[in-house]
C-alpha cells in the first residue's frame, strides 16, 4: 500500500527537457557537405584578399562574388531541408507524446481510483476483507477473490510506470528535437544573412561597372574574350548525326521562353558611354527561375558554367546547328542527354550577368551566329 502511495507520488513529480547539444545537421552526407562547402567559401574569400586591385577584372569580380553566392545557397538549400525534416520529427514526436500522455492519463485515473478504494477501506484492507468471511466454508473462495484483486493491483501498477517510463522517454525525446530544430533554424538565418550580403555586392560590383566607363569598357572587352572562346568551345564539339536538322525548320521553331525580346541581335550603342557592342543573340524578358525550354530535338553538349555566359546549356541539333541558353539559375539537364522539343532545360537566372535576371539565347551554325529572329516563329516583339 505504502509503495502503491510512493508510485503514485512519484507520477505527479515533473520531467525536465534536458536541451543536449547537437549537430545541426542529422544525415553524414549533409553535414560533411556542409563543411566541404564552408572550406570552398573561406579558399575564395581569401583569395579575393589577396588579389591586388589593380589586378582584378571586372568579371572576375563579379564571378568570385557569384560563386560564394552560389556555395551560400547550396547551404541554405541543405539546411532547409534539415529544418523540414527535423519539424516533422518534431511533430511526429509530439504525436506519440501526445498518444502516451492520454493512455498514461487513463491508467493514471484507473490506479488512483483503485488507490483511494483501498485508502477507505483503511491498513490491512486485503486482510480485513479475508476477516470480514464469516463462514469458512467461503474462506478458500474469498481467497481466491482476493488474490485475483491483488494481482489485478499489481498489473495497474505495472502498466502505470510503463506508460509513465514511455512518456518520459517521449518527452525528452521531443525537447532534443526541439533543441535542434532551434538550432537548425539560427544555422539557416545566419547563412541567408551572408547570402543576402553577398547579394548585395554583387549588386553594388555591378552597378560600379554599369557607371564607370573605363571599367564599363574593361568588362566588355572580358565579355569579347568570352565569347571568343565560346566560338572556339563550339568549332571543337564532335558533329551529333543522331538529330533531325534543324535547317529545314527556319521561322517555324518554338521560343525557348514566352518573355519579350528586349535587346535585340547584331549592333548596339550604349545610350551613355556612346561604346558600340556586338549582340550575337538576344535578350529575352523573364522572371528569376522561370522555366526555360528547349527549341527543338537535339543532345546536350555543354551544361556548366562558362565566362560571361554563367550556366550555360548548349544543345547540338545536327549539321553543327547549336542553340544557347545563358544565365541559367541551375540545370535540369545533363552533358550528353537527348532531349526533345519544349524539354525543361533549366530555369532563368543571373549567373555571369551584368544586367540581372533574364534570358539569354543564341542560335549557331558552327561557330557563326545567327539571328533567332529569322529562325523563331514570328510572334514576339523587340524592345
Amino acid at each position: 500500500m505504502k509503495m502503491m502511495r510512493r508510485g503514485l507520488a512519484f507520477g505527479m513529480a515533473f520531467f525536465v527537457i534536458l536541451a543536449v547539444p547537437r549537430s545541426r545537421c542529422e544525415e553524414p552526407e549533409d553535414r560533411q557537405h556542409l563543411v566541404d562547402i564552408e572550406a570552398k567559401i573561406t579558399q575564395i574569400r581569401a583569395s579575393i584578399d589577396q588579389q591586388d586591385e589593380r589586378e582584378k577584372s571586372e568579371l572576375v569580380q563579379v564571378e568570385q562574388i557569384e560563386m560564394v553566392e552560389g556555395l551560400l545557397s547550396q547551404q541554405t538549400q541543405i539546411l532547409d531541408r534539415a529544418v523540414a525534416e527535423q519539424s516533422m520529427r518534431v511533430k511526429d514526436a509530439e504525436t506519440r507524446m501526445k498518444a502516451l500522455q492520454e493512455d498514461f492519463d487513463i491508467k493514471k485515473a484507473a490506479l488512483k481510483k483503485r488507490l483511494v478504494a483501498l485508502y477507505k477501506m483503511g491498513e490491512m484492507s486485503y486482510a480485513r476483507l479475508l476477516l470480514s468471511v464469516k463462514s469458512a466454508a467461503n474462506l478458500a473462495t474469498a481467497y481466491a477473490y482476493i488474490s485475483k484483486l491483488v494481482q489485478g493491483d499489481q498489473l495497474k501498477v505495472q502498466a502505470y510506470h510503463e506508460s509513465l517510463s514511455a512518456l518520459t522517454v517521449e518527452r525528452d525525446t521531443l525537447g532534443k528535437k526541439i533543441v535542434e530544430l532551434t538550432e537548425l533554424k539560427a544555422a539557416n538565418s545566419a547563412k541567408q544573412v551572408e547570402l543576402n550580403t553577398e547579394h548585395r555586392n554583387k549588386e553594388r560590383a555591378i552597378a560600379a561597372i554599369r557607371s564607370e566607363k573605363a571599367r564599363y569598357l574593361q568588362a566588355i572587352s572580358e565579355l569579347e574574350t568570352a565569347a571568343q572562346e565560346l566560338r572556339k568551345l563550339l568549332n571543337e564539339l564532335p558533329p551529333n548525326a543522331e538529330s533531325l536538322s534543324i535547317g529545314r525548320f527556319k521561322g517555324s521553331i518554338r521560343w525557348p521562353h514566352p518573355g519579350k525580346v528586349t535587346t535585340g541581335f547584331g549592333l548596339h550603342k550604349h545610350p551613355l558611354f556612346n561604346t558600340i557592342t556586338v549582340q550575337n543573340g538576344i535578350d529575352i524578358d523573364a522572371q528569376y527561375n522561370d522555366q526555360v525550354q528547349s527549341i527543338f530535338d537535339g543532345k546536350v553538349v555543354y551544361a556548366d558554367w562558362f565566362r560571361g555566359y554563367g550556366n550555360l546549356v548548349i544543345l547540338d541539333h545536327g549539321d553543327k546547328y547549336f542553340s544557347l541558353y545563358a544565365h541559367l539559375s541551375r540545370f535540369s539537364v545533363t552533358l550528353g542527354e537527348t532531349v526533345v522539343t519544349g524539354q525543361l532545360v533549366g530555369y532563368v537566372g543571373d549567373t555571369g550577368s551584368l544586367k540581372g535576371a533574364y534570358l539569354y539565347f543564341e542560335l549557331r551554325q558552327g561557330e557563326k551566329p545567327l539571328n533567332p529572329l529569322d529562325w523563331l516563329e514570328k510572334k514576339r516583339h523587340v524592345g
